[in-house]
């Protein structure tokens, strides 16, 4: 009796291998849309921890703001104060810190606070440091006082011990999704009562 060698046919080769391809094909297309969706999620993690760090800054800076007469300025689009700072990069001390939109960065300005009150000399000890990257949109508003409207802009009243407001709203649209506006309570304010 003899044994027939018996090998694969060529139909049975041209079904394996288009399975295997096909399966390797569902592979490489699962780890590719795996690859994509980890950039994607990453980037917008990056973002948030980045306006995070940026509100948290912005937060305990303006928390801290002195409670002096020309030491406070509020436009829609910029605003200016001064803080003390442990330390920012080369900036320590009383500073004057002020917060514009260029382009689309938020940059944190710094310049020392001299006790002549002159205009500040932005930069000089610091370079701007850009917070947010991506901005489409950044607007300011401020409250005066308890309870009291909302405004663009913010000027003290006339005879008033304090020189800061009450409290003041970031509204940030980023990528075209608009952030929960970072509200601050100025500490100051409260304690000048």
């Amino acid at each position: 009796m003899m044994f027939q060698a018996r090998g694969m046919t060529l139909v049975e080769v041209v079904v394996a291998t288009t399975l295997f391809s096909m399966i390797m094909l569902a592979t490489v297309t699962a780890l590719r849309t795996f690859a994509m969706t980890y950039d994607r999620v990453q980037q917008q993690a990056d973002k948030t921890s980045q306006i995070r760090e940026g509100d948290r800054f912005i937060r305990r800076a303006l928390q801290d703001a002195v409670n002096a007469e020309g030491l406070f300025e509020g436009t829609p689009t910029t605003m200016h104060w001064v803080a003390p700072l442990d330390r920012a990069g080369d900036a320590s001390g009383l500073q004057h810190l002020q917060l514009t939109l260029d382009g689309e960065r938020l940059l944190l300005s710094f310049a020392p606070l001299r006790a002549s009150l002159e205009e500040p000399d932005w930069g000089q000890v610091a370079a701007d440091f850009p917070l947010i990257e991506g901005i489409e949109k950044l607007a300011f508003f401020y409250q005066a006082e308890p309870l009291g409207e909302w405004t663009s802009s913010y000027v003290p009243a006339n005879n008033s011990i304090n020189t800061l407001p009450w409290s003041v709203a970031i509204e940030i649209i980023v990528a075209g999704r608009q952030w929960p506006p970072i509200l601050i309570c100025m500490d100051r304010y409260r304690q000048s009562q």
